[in-house]
């Protein structure tokens, strides 16, 4: 029987939906060097009260972005290091980790759906939550995060809104040609739910 392979790589980035050039805002932000968790480029990250980012929770109703690369102060090697992952070493300075962030809401991603499926044309303009595996790939320093499908709905807390199917032509992470919509574990493209995100959220953290 036919299938898509489940192999969900995160929010992966692929165009702006605005016209123009195909880019996207981003957001220095800096991990505390004693944060214990572990994640990756395309995970979803939220700002804590006291200042840092932290790997975002399913239950979160305000994100601040997806992830895209970390960097830090290496006290063994003695120089800077630039990662797609933030793997909690023990060698990072304190005070040296900082971490680009997406924060614009008009960025679009390509995700793979999980959880039951699939999503279908329906449920274009819907919102839906992410859903985690917890750490990353560690080789390729990649979030496991997927658009959890069993979330799909009107809940104005979900901080993303489905904007289309994939259509087998993604390059680069996410892609893998053939894909099925008709089947569970298709990829499909997200953008912000603009409620959810911290850029537009009326109350502070």
């Amino acid at each position: 029987m036919a299938s898509n392979t489940s192999s969900p790589n995160g929010f992966s980035f692929i165009r702006n939906n605005l016209s123009g050039a195909p880019t996207y805002q981003t957001t220095i932000q800096e991990i505390a060097s004693t944060n214990a968790n572990s994640f990756g480029k395309g995970d979803v990250v939220k700002l804590l009260s006291s200042g840092y980012i932290d790997r975002a929770l399913t239950t979160d109703t305000v994100v601040l972005g997806v992830m895209d690369w970390v960097e830090y102060y290496d006290t063994v090697q003695l120089k800077k290091v630039r990662t797609l992952a933030w793997l909690a070493p023990s060698t990072a300075l304190a005070g040296s980790v900082y971490a680009s962030v997406i924060t614009d809401t008009q960025a679009v991603f390509a995700v793979q759906s999980g959880n039951g499926g699939p999503v279908v044309q329906a449920n274009v303009g819907l919102n839906i939550n992410f859903a985690a595996n917890a750490a990353p790939n560690t080789t390729t320093g990649l979030s496991t995060a997927y658009a959890d499908f069993g979330t799909v709905s009107t809940a104005s807390a979900y901080p993303f809104r489905v904007l289309g199917l994939g259509y087998n032509n993604y390059l680069g992470p996410i892609g893998n040609s053939g894909y099925d919509n008709t089947l569970a574990n298709n990829i499909i493209e997200v953008m912000a739910n603009p409620g959810a995100w911290l850029g537009t959220s009326a109350t502070g953290i």
